[in-house]
């Protein structure tokens, strides 16, 4: 049971807290505070236009940012088939083509593991790796990103449930 002075002694500290968070925001709005802590959070222009082609060696010179922000804008994914230096990009040959099935919608690559800021940027040890990258949102993201084996049918569904938005091409997913 709560005594009386208990009672009082909570509502004053209540009181306290709340006074505290008034003055915080009229200061924060009055501009007595500096923003700068809440800038870090905010999140960056980017300026980028998809690629020109559908196909392309050597990589996109995109990121992992770029390429998320182009999927979310555009309804694309983009499929990044990566070989070990000095490796052999024949290793992905059962995949070429695989952008012709989807309408534009999809951007495939294959790069060298040191032509691409995919290697450093998602930390890539192994190789050969199949980074899809596409606008459907997944647990904690607002974007899909996955790795697949060399496998058309596997990149296919990877593709696929990449999409947010099928759209016309429900026949060739599903």
């Amino acid at each position: 049971m709560v005594t009386r002075k208990e009672q009082v002694m909570m509502m004053g500290g209540g009181l306290m807290v709340a006074i505290g968070f008034m003055f915080m925001g009229a200061a924060n709005l009055s501009g007595l505070t500096t923003n700068e802590g809440a800038q870090q959070g905010q999140p960056q222009e980017i300026d980028v236009e998809l690629p020109e082609e559908n196909y392309v060696e050597g990589g996109f010179d995109l990121g992992v940012n770029e390429q998320v922000f182009l999927s979310q804008n555009n309804q694309v994914v983009f499929v990044n088939a990566l070989y070990a230096d000095e490796g052999d990009p024949d290793v992905f040959e059962g995949l070429r083509g695989i952008e012709d099935e989807f309408e534009g919608r999809v951007y495939f690559t294959e790069a060298e593991a040191a032509e691409s800021d995919l290697s450093t940027q998602l930390q890539i040890e192994e190789y050969p790796e199949i980074v899809v990258i596409g606008d459907q949102p997944s647990e904690g993201a607002g974007y899909t990103l996955d790795t697949v084996q060399n496998d058309r049918e596997e990149v296919n569904n990877a593709i696929c449930s990449s999409m947010a938005s099928t759209g016309d091409l429900a026949a060739t997913c599903f």
